[in-house]
This record gives structure tokens, C-alpha cells and sequence, in this order.
């Protein structure tokens, strides 16, 4: 498949033209057809494996209802990327991020949220 960033505004993929406005719809649509895939994304994965990530992301949080909150950081190329989490997923992440900011980590350095349910959006 060839690929090729016509102008700022505009990307050829094959034959077909696309807006930033389409290509972002068409990155959204894929999103969800891999969550349908097999094999499902891991959901573990080894410490300090190799990973694209963005550095001083813009990030936003606050209550979604229900006890929940809504996590979210901004990606360049997927727009705002957003979770949420429950009362002690959101412990968890507070307590990791007080943990790793304020000096060396403890045993769990690379410990996981605790898997709690998560409605649909």
C-alpha cells in the first residue's frame, strides 16, 4: 500500500484522497475494527519494551460520574486519547505517579491498574 502526504491538508492512500478531516475518521473506524480482531491487543506487556510514546503529552482529568474519572492525554497523531477508571484504578495511578515523581520506585515499579469493569462510551 502506498502512502504519500500530498500537502499538510491532504494524504493519498492507494487511489484514494484524504482530508485530515476523513483520515481521522478513517483511524477512528480502524480503532474499532482491531478491538474486534484476533489476537486482542496484550494486555501485559514486558518492562522496558520497545514502544512509540510522546513526550509532555497535554493531558486533562476530571469526574465522568458514577466515581469515575476520565483520564485523557493528547497524542499527535490520534487526537485525545481517553480512559477512564474507577475508584481504585484512580488510586492506583495516583499513587504510581506520586511514587515515580518523587524519587526511586518501590518493588511494584511495574505494576499494573486493577482490572475493574469499564462501561462503554
Amino acid at each position: 500500500m502506498e502512502i504519500e502526504l500530498i500537502d499538510s491538508g491532504c494524504l493519498r492512500i492507494g487511489d484514494s484522497m484524504l482530508s485530515t478531516h476523513d483520515l481521522g475518521e478513517l483511524i477512528a473506524a480502524l480503532a474499532v475494527a482491531r478491538n474486534q480482531m484476533e489476537p486482542p491487543i496484550a494486555l501485559h506487556w514486558e518492562p522496558r519494551q520497545d514502544v512509540d510514546s510522546v513526550a509532555d503529552a497535554a493531558a486533562k482529568i476530571g469526574p465522568i460520574g458514577g466515581g469515575r474519572v476520565m483520564l485523557a492525554f493528547s497524542h499527535p497523531g490520534f487526537g485525545w486519547c481517553c480512559f477512564d477508571f474507577g475508584e481504585r484504578g484512580a488510586a492506583f495511578l495516583r499513587d504510581a505517579l506520586v511514587r515515580h515523581a518523587t524519587g526511586p520506585a518501590g518493588p511494584n515499579l511495574y505494576a499494573e491498574i486493577p482490572n475493574e469493569p469499564t462501561p462503554r462510551h
